[in-house]
């Protein structure tokens, strides 16, 4: 999803916005369980939020990303499961996976953070995410954020990771 613009005014601002609806399959079909992991994409983008150029040739590497641009610290994106439950789609057995969010989980780091998980002989088959609230993903942002010249963002690239676990 994406976040909505912030107007920076010298204070420390939440901005937040309703986390998208997603599955989770046991692709197997063995039962052993699985977790569900989101960590930055540190790689092939910017594991944190990093200074990003919208239009050709103003951001210095290939993805876009300015070369020693600005960037605000990990962990200021939470993603909060509260009222997030799964529903079973066609054929799905077992218990539904659970989330593991429920305080608040930090997703914008080079580490990766356990989401989801289901437990053995649970979540086999395909469950669909629903009740995410509209402030389930919020972002920190510091007092000292720098403003961008025209045509920049802040932009972080997030991986969702499907493993064998719980």
């Amino acid at each position: 999803p994406n976040l909505n613009a912030v107007t920076l005014n010298g204070q420390a601002q939440a901005t937040n916005t309703q986390m998208t609806n997603f599955s989770v399959a046991d692709a197997t079909g063995s039962g052993s369980g699985y977790n569900v992991t989101v960590a930055g994409d540190g790689p092939s983008g910017s594991a944190v939020f990093k200074q990003f150029c919208t239009v050709a040739n103003c951001g210095s590497d290939p993805a876009g990303y300015v070369s020693g641009g600005k960037t605000l610290v990990a962990n200021s994106l939470t993603l909060n499961s509260t009222s997030a439950s799964f529903t079973a789609q066609n054929g799905s057995i077992g218990t539904a996976p659970s989330h593991s969010c429920n305080s608040g989980c930090f997703v914008d780091s080079a580490s990766p953070t356990k989401v989801v998980s289901a437990a053995t002989s649970a979540g086999m088959g395909t469950f669909l995410t629903s009740g995410y609230t509209a402030s389930s993903l919020s972002l920190a942002t510091p007092s000292n954020t720098s403003v961008l010249p025209a045509n920049e963002v802040y932009k972080v690239n997030l991986v969702w990771s499907l493993n064998s676990g719980p």
